[in-house]
């Protein structure tokens, strides 16, 4: 399975971040398909020194289904 978003973003508070996005998730296997995604995320962005590390939660809707993503980013701005 390989999945590709194209998200954007909006910063309403100062470390509090929220995205949409479009993509596409491609199933493979014996009857291999793709199916249309779209994303939700929040995160919260946590400045340690020069970096930041930015907790993230996703949920993809595809097909009437639902699939939650968790990850941590680690930011590096410039």
């Amino acid at each position: 399975m390989t999945v590709k978003v194209a998200e954007v973003f909006y910063h309403p508070f100062k470390n509090f971040r929220v995205g949409a996005g479009l993509g596409e998730e491609k199933i493979g296997g014996t009857h291999p398909h793709t199916e249309d995604l779209y994303r939700l995320t929040a995160s919260y962005d946590y400045h340690i020194g020069d970096f930041g590390l930015a907790p993230t939660i996703a949920v993809d809707f595809i097909d009437g289904h639902q699939a939650y993503v968790f990850g941590v980013a680690l930011i590096r701005p410039f």
